[in-house]
């Protein structure tokens, strides 16, 4: 959970070899998803308060018990991961 790009890169190369391509592969989307939602929701927060607040939900998207699994009625940034 690091902002500094390059630290990142080298940690990704770690998981790489530590957890198999394709789990670091699943890591890496995660993160770019979770990137984007900070982006599209709160871009002048920081990556803190983002965390603290929890994923953004989306009332309309998740009335009803059809979509309750979705990875956008998530209210926490854990059951946000487990559903992506």
């Amino acid at each position: 959970m690091t902002d500094d790009d390059e630290l990142k890169e080298k940690i990704h190369v770690q998981l790489d070899k530590l957890l198999g391509e394709q789990q670091a592969d699943v890591l890496k989307r995660r993160d770019a998803a979770f990137r984007e939602l900070w982006r599209k929701d709160l871009p002048f927060a920081g990556k803190t308060t983002v965390l603290l607040l929890g994923p953004p939900p989306d009332p309309a998207w998740c009335a009803g018990r059809a979509r309750l699994e979705d990875a956008r009625c998530a209210l926490t940034w854990r059951d946000w991961a487990e559903r992506f």
